[in-house]
């Protein structure tokens, strides 16, 4: 009847803007580039989300399952334009606490414990790494490759997060500093020798903390890595196995990227690795520049020809 009519059409234009808001937010977290659609468009928004409360649809399961998966992409996709509108900003540096609550969220999603944040939505990769079943309908298996896209890049946001705090600590870019700050909030700025030897103390266990505190995010981006190479490596080669054919359409193009970030970060540490000994050689005929310092502490210097 008309009324049924109208209530598909109105479905069908939903999911459409839905699915662009997905395409759109795909495109930015895999460039790093803004999105075009922002996330202040979708919130202010008068577009419902698919509905699965349409009487035309009591009698359609495979209709019902599209309708759930676009509303799991959008709560996932409301995630990750956060995350990289707060990546992205150039009026503000994101501070070590904020970016970590920011993992954390994301935890909740995939790794949900009891260090994380409890999320509405949990994708398990146990359940969604299983073997197809022939006796369900072919959608189910769809159904579960669009969840197991959801996570992989939850996946990879998580590494993607590590290794920004590790690359901010590495060059020593400022978000540590309210580590030392910690340290330092009882200091009083004398000059007298006991205070000098004070100093000279606790900045041996600042660099001692700060040196666990780059080991911390540096094993976890390895961590990370190295299971985004092993689901890679999985998938790729039994994608038809897992989620039947065809899926390696909608799989293989975030699977390879992620598996090409993963593997230049090892790459990395490898090189790294392989170069050290020539790094130290090099750096005992060069000026050395000490941690920095805060508070009334002053940056110094020591030279070693």
């Amino acid at each position: 009847n008309d009324k049924d009519q109208k209530d598909r059409l109105m479905n069908v234009w939903r999911k459409i803007w839905y699915k662009l808001v997905d395409l759109d937010t795909r495109q930015s977290f895999m460039l790093g580039s803004p999105k075009i659609i922002s996330f202040e468009t979708i919130k202010f928004s008068d577009t419902k989300l698919p509905s699965s409360d349409f009487e035309f649809m009591k009698n359609d399961p495979k209709e019902i399952e599209i309708v759930e998966n676009i509303k799991v992409q959008f709560s996932i996709n409301k995630i990750i334009s956060e995350t990289m509108f707060e990546l992205l900003r150039i009026d503000k540096n994101l501070t070590i606490s904020e970016l970590d609550s920011l993992i954390e969220k994301i935890k909740g999603i995939i790794l949900p414990n009891k260090n994380s944040l409890k999320s509405e939505i949990f994708l398990d990769k146990d359940l969604l790494l299983v073997n197809k079943n022939i006796d369900k309908p072919l959608y189910k298996a769809s159904s579960r490759a669009i969840k197991f896209e959801l996570y992989l890049q939850m996946n990879l946001l998580i590494f993607l997060l590590n290794y920004t705090v590790f690359i901010q600590l590495n060059l020593r870019k400022s978000p540590y500093i309210e580590l030392l700050q910690k340290n330092n909030s009882n200091n009083n700025c004398n000059n007298n020798n006991n205070n000098n030897i004070n100093s000279n103390t606790k900045g041996s266990f600042q660099r001692a903390e700060f040196s666990k505190l780059v080991n911390q995010y540096h094993q976890s981006s390895l961590n990370s890595a190295f299971e985004n190479c092993q689901i890679s490596q999985k998938v790729l080669e039994e994608s038809n196995k897992l989620f039947g054919t065809g899926a390696d359409l909608i799989l293989n193009p975030l699977v390879l990227l992620t598996s090409h970030r993963s593997l230049q970060f090892i790459i990395s540490i490898i090189v790294k690795i392989k170069c050290y000994p020539f790094i130290e050689k090099l750096q005992s005929k060069i000026s050395r520049e000490e941690p920095l310092q805060t508070g009334c502490q002053n940056k110094t210097k020591s030279s070693k020809d």
